[in-house]
């Protein structure tokens, strides 16, 4: 998709599926999608990816980029749910669900961040292709080693 013209300023299109699709901009736009008002999510998807407040007169011309935007996060939520992760009985009884509730995203940008060494800031500005495989890597490394801990257990019985 080639550039939009915006006054003097040019916007080039973001494609969401890219290594340009930050950790950042994907948690933003979670924020944006769960507004129940089509005109904010059309304007906060373009106040998000191009940190620019655009003006009814100029919808026209993000109208095909705004669409592509909403596919491609389509394809990201179709992902995302390989990631869903169904916590042990044990887990809720020692209150797993509370810690999703008081930190939210900030648990997984802490993991990263953690994990990689880096600030926090820094794990925003990862691509969100890497972030999305290491969760996925992460959530399948802990279903094997429950897997296994699971025959050791019942081998030794």
């Amino acid at each position: 998709m080639k550039a939009i013209r915006i006054g003097l300023k040019r916007v080039h299109p973001l494609d969401v599926r890219s290594d340009k699709f930050l950790l950042w901009h994907r948690l933003q736009l979670g924020e944006v999608l769960n507004t129940q008002n089509e005109v904010a999510i059309f304007e906060g998807i373009i106040r998000v990816l191009y940190r620019i407040n655009i003006k009814p007169k100029h919808y026209r011309r993000f109208y095909y980029h705004v669409k592509d935007v909403l596919s491609g996060l389509a394809f990201w939520v179709e992902k995302e749910k390989a990631l869903k992760y169904e916590p042990t009985p044990e887990e809720r009884q020692a209150g797993i669900d509370q810690i999703g509730r008081k930190v939210k995203e900030f648990g997984t940008i802490d993991a990263i961040a953690r994990r990689m060494h880096i600030s926090h800031d820094e794990a925003l500005k990862l691509p969100y292709a890497t972030v999305y495989l290491m969760l996925l890597n992460d959530l399948e490394q802990s279903k094997f080693e429950r897997r296994l801990h699971n025959v050791y257990r019942k081998k030794h019985k």
